[in-house]
C-alpha cells in the first residue's frame, strides 16, 4: 500500500471493522471479496461473498451527516434493521 493512503486505510478499518464484526457475528465465517468500488469515499460499495449469501456493504463518509450505521440483512422470511445514531 502506497504510504500516503495508509491514514485513510485504517481510518476506513476503524470505522468499518464493526460492521463485518456484525457479519461475521451472525453468519459464523469470513467472506470473499467479490467486488471493491472505494475510490470516491461518499460513494464506496464492497460485494462479500459468505457462502451461502452475498451482502452488499456500502460505507459513506459525508461531512453533514453524524455517525450512522445501520445493518440491514434481508432472509426469505423476513428481516433485521439495527441502527446506531450518534449525534454530536
Amino acid at each position: 500500500m502506497p504510504n500516503d493512503q495508509e491514514q485513510e486505510y485504517y481510518q476506513y478499518l476503524n470505522v468499518y471493522c464493526h460492521d463485518m464484526t456484525l457479519l461475521r457475528y451472525l453468519f459464523g465465517n469470513l467472506p470473499t471479496l467479490r467486488h471493491v468500488e472505494s475510490d470516491k469515499p461518499e460513494a464506496q460499495v464492497a460485494i462479500l461473498d459468505f457462502g451461502g449469501h452475498i451482502e452488499l456493504l456500502e460505507p459513506k463518509k459525508s461531512p453533514w451527516i453524524s455517525w450512522n450505521e445501520t445493518a440491514e440483512i434481508y432472509f426469505s422470511t423476513g428481516r433485521i434493521n439495527t441502527i446506531y445514531r450518534l449525534h454530536s
